[in-house]
């Protein structure tokens, strides 16, 4: 097998007989053991990567055929075995740096993220969301939210707006729950 100058940074489990490798400058490839053959793996971050410098990366193993990728000028990128973008992680969402030099995922599914000026934790799998202008398109303040029927919707609007009290299922049942243990 010829790899031309190939300098891998990360090797990770593709799938059950393959391996997946991360390189700064030329890109992923996914090498198979068995055929000894080394075929490039175009993605949607590979210019992220190759700007931004890909330093580690692992399989999510809480979230299987996803990637979390480590950069040391762009966050964590995680992206699917298909090569798409799921998710940015980054100054702006939220961490200390955009240098990031290990990735680790504990039995939780939480993902660790170590850097120089600490260590980073993200409740990846966790249901709750954050919105605010940063991480979302909503303008203005997120104000408590309404829960109509079984989905969740935040509310917008300005700061001296007074949000509608919610009359959802959910707070129905808190209310009578409530009231029997009174």
């Amino acid at each position: 097998m010829k790899t031309d100058g190939l300098h891998s940074i990360t090797l990770t489990t593709f799938d059950k007989r393959r391996v997946l490798i991360g390189t700064r400058s030329k890109g992923f490839f996914i090498y198979d053991p068995v055929d000894k053959t080394l075929t490039p793996f175009p993605t949607e971050v590979d210019d992220y990567i190759k700007t931004r410098k890909l330093y580690h990366g692992i399989g999510l193993l809480s979230s299987p055929g996803r990637f979390a990728l480590a950069t040391l000028g762009g966050g964590m990128v995680v992206m699917d075995s298909q090569g798409k973008l799921k998710n940015i992680f980054d100054k702006q969402y939220g961490l200390a740096t955009d240098s990031i030099y290990h990735v680790f995922e504990d039995n939780s599914g939480n993902i660790w993220l170590g850097h120089a000026k600490g260590i980073s934790k993200i409740e990846y799998n966790s249901p709750i969301s954050i919105f605010d202008e940063n991480r979302s398109n909503l303008p203005g303040i997120v104000l408590p939210f309404a829960l109509p029927g079984s989905n969740c919707c935040p509310q917008r609007g300005a700061a001296n707006t007074r949000p509608k009290r919610a009359t959802s299922p959910p707070a129905k049942l808190f209310n009578r729950v409530r009231q029997h243990a009174a």
